[in-house]
């Protein structure tokens, strides 16, 4: 219990006062002692004031002194004076604010009187009381309370007098509603067994016939506070429960029925705040809601309606009973109608998940979709159109959603924000019916009725009052089947309601989206499908579509998108027909096609400015035509411009036949009949005619799938195999002269030729093509075109020398004569002849003549080893030289491919420009042997072993003349290298590395390169070798490694300068005998673990980072001749299963298992062997260091001295024992790496000579390292 605060001022006893104030007693105390003092000083007085009201004017202004700054004011009546019974009765006192707030009648005030406490209030009484909780009463209490301190004041409960109302009417003011009564309370405050004050009472809720009944009960603390609970059972509700106000109307209608039991709790500290703090919790059962729209069918009554409600009010430092962050409440729902439970829950003020009042929600599982159904949703609009628009049919689960925003007028209920989401998971049916027809007609022709069952997916309806478009339902991911296929659907209807809609937005102007897509396959053409297509009838172009096309049998795929903006006058859509196996006779056509295949799509746009196309793709079988009949075509109209293009094509068309007689003209037959050709042709007619330009027509004739003959009555030859085309365009200026005359003759026409044939020699068969056109006044373009010339004939090399030109000896043309080919060429030439007539006829150049060539060579070079093989490509030549955009060959049978070539066979130097791309070309000799000399080939594949793949991409080839009469090569650009490995001492293998830049040469039987490689990824000796820079160069027969630097097993290992060298060179190696060599390089913390896997049988160095550099020089053939120095570092390691420091450790007298961490070495090679002139290992237990040496037969000799360090563990005698033998104590090893031999020298072995095998350790074999390490 908190105590008065320091600063508050303690008053002062009024003298004469057998009462003694400790502290400031809060208003309501003040009050009731003021109340007792009164009714003494009353008594006093009434023996001498006369009855004519003054008294009565003397008590309010004593009481308006005890409101403070509260604006409203006390009025008294009906004051009596009873002596001998102690009391004064007052008629009515009352609090007026803007209306009467608080009256007592009849309040008995009797009075007591003690030697402690003088006079004082023992008890008041009131029979009769009426109290409005209003916001005036709440501001006048706490302006009342003025500066009353938040912090409560100990009371003496002893002091507070029992109180009671016998008949107290309660109201609450809102601020929509009026005054709503809540019921009559009758309560007392007594003390009780232990002499505290104590509440007691009951109130009667304001329920048809005063059914239910509140039980009160309470105490006063001595902070001031009154901590009370109220518990009510079994309250019955229904629409009497409500007030009589227009208000509660709607709620009246649905005529609620239920009972309730409630629970709660609260505190009031009355000193200290205007409002007290209330928990609340009901629990509503057998509860009913009949829905005003089915009032006349009980049978659909919400029933078993349930709920468990809980509210709390903790009024604010301003206290308003209406404050919305004051209040927090939730309700958890259930019903059930018919046979459906209904789930929901109600969230109220703080609780809602925005500033709303309330929200809220509601759950269905599952409910049927029929007409009653639209009936529980009150018939709305939207319900109904969805209904009849979508034929809903089935079951689904609904959610529903209420939110009920701060400024809501309950007599607008259009206003609250709602949503209905129903979620089909398989049971529900549906067919599109579509919208209604705006012309009147009071028609659904908008839609596409096909029956749809096993629905799954989502229909939503948002109603939200402040959105642009307040009123939004949405399709969204359904799916269902038809009899022949699946169906999806997505859509959503925006717009603003009637309701809601101002007189601007009335008629077309009404705000509105609309949008719906449909997706339907493998749906079968039948009598279904065919009335499916007539509900498209109230679009533009649609009217007549099963009539128009006449569909039977097969399947149809259709895509459906109707959409609609404000201000549109019609629908737009999107309609497209996927035609399979369908038969179909469209009117514009005249002929029937048997199963087509193919698209219908029609597109209508809907805005005033807007119009519609009809696209039309076909293909199907028709009477005459052998392969068939495809028809495509496009009709677009417009408010102000229309077009209109077919294209029909025939396969296999008898050039005989009247359809291709017709369609040509009069003068056709005749000039096929010169022609004198003879077969089946492919015709292909396209026409466009537009509103506002001339009409245009092609025709193209195609030979069919069995080739033409030809035998021109003129000519006594006969051409066989004739495959080709003709096509003409025809222009009609004057449409009258196309109407009246023969239509053929009075266009203009532009031609084309272009056919193919044997023309049948002695020895062999010449296949030829001819390609041909002409224009009206323009010049004529022949070209001709031949294939299959065989290099290997003496006639035709003799023809090609013609062309390539005469060549001396030394010169590219001799050094290409010389290479033997093989394989076949293609040639063609083009002739333009100046026009016959018209302006440019005098003008015109002369004839020109255009020769070009494509290769198909099997090989290049001789047969047993050749160069290049399956060598194709085309170029052109323009007097000079041969120009080759692409060319593809095969180098020992990898694919290679030579861009922007250039050929110039008459230059003295450079006469081969070429860009090179290969993706693999494998490092072997089949592939390198054209470009090596046989030593240097040998060492790269032999000696070193070199194999993998190189990659070229674009890099520039140059072939040029040399002096020896040699083709020298000069290769410059980006090259790959994937899988290579080689021996350099030690295995490498480069796993890949992308864009080296190569510039390379073979100038007179010599090679010299250089390249530049970033990010190398590879091995050495199966150590891992990554992000690795450096460049190499050869100059035959030396190849060099310089500036690596690079990642390796969790280091880096780099190049270092040698000595007189200004570059930083790794490696250099001839390729040839003696194989003289330099290495120079240092690895830097590189795990010991990684670099050391494999070589061992145990793991003696499982962890650890080596830091090493070394330099050597020498020859490969003589090992003893290499020069060198280096330096070793091991750290942060464990060397335990050597076999020589494993039994060393146990003739010591310690542990097996110790190890060593760090090992330190500096060596020199010299003579055939390693001189380690500087060996440290060192342990927890003891180092060793010393030097020694390694030949290179594998000899041994090495001398370490051992230094303790354990010398802290052994006693005082004999820690001074083994502080001399540390310092005597030495480890010879000796032998060889075979078989090492290890001879601890001790601290007398000096004056005794060793037997032959008294110190000499044995071998142990390698051992795996024990699991505690």
């Amino acid at each position: 219990m908190d105590a008065q605060p320091p600063s508050q001022a303690i008053p002062q006893a009024v003298p004469g006062s057998p009462i003694e104030t400790t502290a400031r007693k809060p208003l309501w105390l003040r009050v009731l002692i003021g109340l007792g003092w009164t009714a003494w000083i009353l008594m006093g007085m009434g023996l001498w004031l006369p009855s004519n009201g003054r008294l009565e004017r003397f008590v309010e202004r004593t009481l308006q002194s005890q409101l403070g700054a509260a604006e409203g004011t006390i009025e008294v009546s009906a004051i009596a004076l009873d002596w001998t019974a102690r009391s004064a009765t007052i008629g009515r006192i009352a609090y007026v604010a803007q209306r009467e707030e608080l009256a007592l009648q009849d309040l008995e005030l009797r009075l007591g009187w003690s030697l402690t406490r003088g006079p004082y209030l023992e008890q008041a009484v009131a029979l009769h009381g009426y109290l409005r909780v209003s916001e005036p009463l709440v501001q006048g209490i706490q302006a009342t309370l003025g500066d009353a301190p938040n912090a409560p004041t100990p009371l003496d409960l002893t002091r507070i007098p029992a109180l009671a109302i016998e008949d107290l009417r309660l109201e609450v003011e809102t601020p929509e509603w009026g005054d709503m009564p809540l019921g009559t309370v009758r309560a007392s405050l007594q003390e009780d067994s232990s002499g505290r004050p104590h509440l007691v009472g009951r109130m009667v809720p304001a329920l048809e016939e005063g059914q239910g009944e509140f039980l009160l009960e309470g105490s006063m603390e001595t902070d001031g506070r009154l901590v009370f609970r109220s518990t009510a059972r079994d309250l019955p509700l229904g629409p009497g429960f409500l007030p009589e106000l227009p208000t509660f109307d709607w709620v009246r209608d649905l005529y609620p029925e239920g009972r309730a039991d409630l629970d709660a709790t609260g505190h009031w500290a009355f000193g200290r705040e205007a409002l007290p703090h209330l928990d609340i919790r009901t629990v509503l059962r057998e509860g009913e809601v009949r829905l005003p729209w089915l009032a006349n069918r009980p049978a659909h009554t919400l029933v078993d309606l349930g709920a468990v409600c809980s509210a709390s009010f903790a009024p604010s430092r301003e206290p308003s009973l209406w404050d919305r962050d004051a209040w927090e409440g939730r309700a958890d729902l259930s019903a059930r109608w018919k046979d459906t439970r209904v789930d929901g829950q109600v969230r109220f003020a703080r609780a809602s998940t925005t500033n709303a009042l309330a929200e809220l929600f509601a759950h269905v599982a599952e409910v049927a979709l029929d007409e009653e159904l639209v009936e529980l949703l009150g018939s709305a609009e939207w319900a109904q159109d969805l209904w009849e628009s979508l034929a809903l049919g089935g079951r689904l689960e609904a959610f529903v959603g209420l939110r009920t925003p701060t400024d809501w007028d309950p007599t607008l209920p259009e206003t609250l924000e709602r949503a209905v989401a129903l979620v089909a998971d398989g049971n529900a049916s549906c067919a599109y019916v579509g919208g209604l027809n705006e012309d009147g007609s009071g028609v659904r022709n908008y839609g596409f009725p096909l029956p749809i069952t096993k629905v799954e997916g989502l229909v939503t309806h948002l109603v939200g009052p402040d959105l642009a478009l307040p009123d939004r339902l949405s399709l969204v991911g359904l799916e269902g089947l038809h009899p022949s296929g699946p169906v999806r659907a997505n859509g959503s209807s925006h717009l603003m309601p009637l309701r809601l809609a101002t007189a601007s937005q009335q008629g077309k102007h009404r705000p509105k989206q609309f949008d719906l897509s449909i997706r339907a396959t493998a749906l079968a053409v039948d009598d279904e499908l065919r009335a499916a297509l007539g509900g498209l009838s109230g679009l533009e172009g649609c009217e007549r579509l099963a009539e128009e096309y006449r569909p039977d049998g097969g399947r149809f795929d259709l895509q459906l998108d109707l959409w609609r903006q404000t201000g549109q006058e019609k629908l737009s859509a999107d309609i497209l027909v996927d035609v399979q196996e369908v038969d179909l006779t469209p009117e514009t056509l005249g002929v029937g096609l048997q199963a087509a295949r193919g698209n219908l799509a029609i597109l209508i746009d809907g805005r005033s400015t807007g119009g519609s196309a009809i696209s039309v793709d076909l293909l199907g079988n028709a009477a005459g035509c052998e392969g068939g009949v495809q028809v495509l075509g496009r009709s677009q109209s417009a408010s102000e411009a229309s077009m209109v293009w077919w294209n029909v094509a025939a396969s296999g068309v008898d050039l005989n036949d009247p359809l291709l007689r017709e369609r040509l003209g009069r003068q056709a037959p005749e000039n096929l009949d010169a022609l004198g050709l003879v077969g089946h042709v492919d015709l292909e007619l396209n026409s466009v005619q537009a509103s506002d330009s001339q009409t245009r027509a092609w025709v193209e004739i195609h030979s069919g799938a069995e080739p033409l003959r030809a035998a021109p009555p003129d000519l006594p030859g006969v051409v066989e195999a004739v495959a080709g085309r003709a096509s003409l365009d025809l222009r009609w200026p004057d449409e009258e002269a196309q109407a009246e005359g023969d239509a053929l003759g009075s266009a203009q026409v532009a031609w084309r030729v272009a056919t193919s044939g044997q023309l049948p020699l002695l020895g062999s068969r010449v296949p030829l093509y001819l390609s041909a056109d002409g224009r009206p006044e323009r010049p004529a373009q022949i070209a001709v075109w031949g294939a299959g010339l065989d290099l290997e004939d003496p006639q035709v090399k003799e023809s090609l020398a013609l062309f390539v030109g005469p060549g001396t000896e030394g010169d590219a043309t001799s050094a290409l004569a010389e290479l033997e080919q093989a394989g076949t060429l293609d040639f063609s030439a083009q002739l333009t002849l100046p026009p016959l007539s018209g302006p440019e006829a005098t003008d015109s150049p002369p004839p020109a003549l255009q020769l070009g060539l494509s290769t198909h060579l099997k090989r290049i070079g001789p047969q047993d080893a050749p160069i290049l093989e399956a060598l194709e490509g085309g170029g052109e030549y323009n007097g000079s030289s041969w120009t080759f955009a692409s060319l593809t060959a095969e180098l020992a049978g990898s694919p290679v491919a030579f861009n922007e070539v250039v050929l110039q066979p008459g230059s003295p130097g450079t006469w081969l420009e070429a860009q090179l791309s290969a993706p693999s070309l494998p490092i072997d000799e089949a592939h390198l042997q054209h470009f090596l000399d046989a030593q240097t080939l040998d060492s790269l594949l032999g000696e070193l072993g070199c194999s993998g793949e190189i990659q070229l991409d674009g890099t520039r080839l140059e072939l040029a003349h040399q002096e020896d009469g040699t083709i020298g090569m000069h290769l410059k650009g980006p090259v790959t290298l994937r899988d290579v490995s080689l021996r350099l001492g030690l295995p490498v293998v480069l796993h890949r590395s992308e864009n080296i830049a190569l510039d390379l040469f073979y100038e007179n039987g010599r090679v010299r390169a250089a390249a530049e490689v970033r990010d190398l990824e590879g091995e050495v000796a199966g150590r891992k070798l990554s992000q690795t820079n450096l460049q190499v160069t050869y100059l035959e027969p030396r190849l060099t490694i310089e500036a690596l630097n690079g990642r390796f097993e969790g280091g880096h290992l780099s190049s270092i300068a040698l000595p007189g060298s200004a570059r930083s060179g790794f490696f250099s190696l001839d390729l040839a005998e003696p194989y003289a060599f330099s290495l120079a390089g240092e690895m830097i913390d590189v795990d010991v673990s990684q670099l050391l896997r494999g070589v061992f049988n145990s793991d003696f160095a499982n962890r650890g980072k080596i830091n090493a550099d070394m330099q050597l020089r020498g020859r490969l053939s003589d090992l003893n001749g290499i020069r060198g120095v280096g330096r070793f570092r091991l750290t942060n390691s464990d060397l335990w299963a050597i076999p020589v420091f494993q039994v060393l450790f146990s003739q010591l007298g310690f542990e097996s298992a110790a190890t060593f961490s760090r090992f330190d070495a500096r060596f020199g090679v010299a003579g055939g062997e390693i001189d380690m002139n500087h060996i440290r290992l060192k342990s927890d237990l003891l180092s060793l260091v010393g030097s020694g040496t390694l030949k290179m037969n594998g000899n041994l000799n090495h001398d370490l001295e051992v230094n303790y360090s354990l010398l802290d563990r052994l006693g005082p005698i004999t820690r001074v024992l083994y502080k001399i033998q540390s310092g005597l104590l030495r480890i010879s090893v000796l032998g060889n790496l075979d078989r090492p031999e290890v001879a601890v020298k001790g601290l007398f072995s000096q004056f005794f000579p060793p037997s032959k095998g008294g110190q000499k350790l044995p071998l142990p074999p390698y051992s795996k390292r024990r699991r505690r390490f």
